[in-house]
C-alpha cells in the first residue's frame, strides 16, 4: 500500500472520529446550562425568574419522625413541575432522641414560559392543614 493511500486513510478515520461529517446535533457547549436554584423557608414570600429546564429546589423544616409533612397546595404544573417525592434528610441525632426534625426537600422543574405561584402547607400526620405556609412565585420566561 503506497504512502499516500495510507496518509488518505488516516486522515479519513480521523476526519469521520472527529465529527466533521456534517452531522446536525449541535455540541454541547453550545447548549445553554440550565440553573439550579436553592431556597428555604426563610425565602418565603419571595419570588425568582427561571429559564425552561432550570431547577427549583425548596429546602423545608421538617420532621417526619411524628408524621408531620409539607404538601404543594397550588402551583401550575404547565409552568413549573414537581420531578419526584421529596427527599426527606433527618438532622444529626447522636442521642438517638425520637422525635428528631429533618427537612425535606421538594425539586421543581421549570416547564414553559409563564408565572406561578408555588404555595406549600406543613400537616400534621392526619393531614390538617396548620398556619405554616411556604408561598413563593416563579416566572419562567
Amino acid at each position: 500500500m503506497s504512502a499516500l493511500v495510507r496518509l488518505f486513510l488516516v486522515f479519513m478515520i480521523v476526519f469521520v472520529s472527529l465529527g466533521c461529517g456534517g452531522g446536525t446535533e449541535p455540541s454541547t457547549a453550545t447548549k445553554p446550562a440550565t440553573a439550579s436554584v436553592q431556597v428555604t423557608e426563610t425565602d418565603s414570600d419571595g419570588s425568582v425568574t427561571l429559564n425552561p429546564g432550570d431547577t427549583l429546589k425548596v429546602t423545608l423544616t421538617s420532621n417526619a419522625s411524628t408524621g408531620h409533612h409539607w404538601i404543594v397546595i397550588f402551583l401550575n404544573q404547565g409552568i413549573l413541575q414537581q420531578t419526584g417525592a421529596p427527599d426527606y434528610e433527618a438532622d444529626p441525632n447522636p442521642k438517638g432522641l425520637i422525635g428528631a426534625g429533618g427537612k425535606e426537600t421538594f425539586t421543581f422543574k421549570a416547564m414553559a414560559p409563564g408565572e406561578t405561584s408555588l404555595e406549600m402547607n406543613y400537616r400534621s400526620p392526619s393531614n390538617t392543614p396548620s398556619d405554616t405556609n411556604f408561598n413563593y412565585s416563579v416566572k419562567v420566561s
